[in-house]
């Protein structure tokens, strides 16, 4: 998207000649691609980075849920997830969230 916007700024200047968007004659469909060009990538750049940390914070759960899991059982769970997103091996299971809750157990 950010290649064709550059492409349509630079179809704009083309016919005037003229490159600087500070001119008065400067295209106003220009400005507004310029614009939004620059408007997309730092949506871009921001979305990245937040994907980075939830993928973070997706392994660390994992870890998490793996020790819980390991503490609880010394055999690993049937439900294995073969890889996060980060490439590392990780086994998990999700039966401790889907397990019905005892009415007489305090601590459920």
């Amino acid at each position: 998207m950010g290649a064709n916007l550059a492409d349509e700024v630079a179809a704009e200047e083309e016919p005037t000649r003229i490159k600087d968007p500070n001119h008065v004659a400067y295209s106003t469909l220009a400005k507004a691609a310029v614009l939004r060009r620059r408007i997309l990538l730092v949506s871009a750049a921001d979305l990245k980075s937040k994907l980075d940390a939830a993928r973070r914070e997706l392994d660390d759960a994992l870890i998490r849920l793996r020790t819980v899991e390991e503490a609880i059982s010394p055999t690993p769970s049937a439900a294995v997830i073969e890889a996060s997103p980060s490439g590392q091996k990780q086994r998990a299971s999700f039966s401790s969230f889907v397990e019905p809750k005892h009415q007489g157990d305090p601590a459920h």
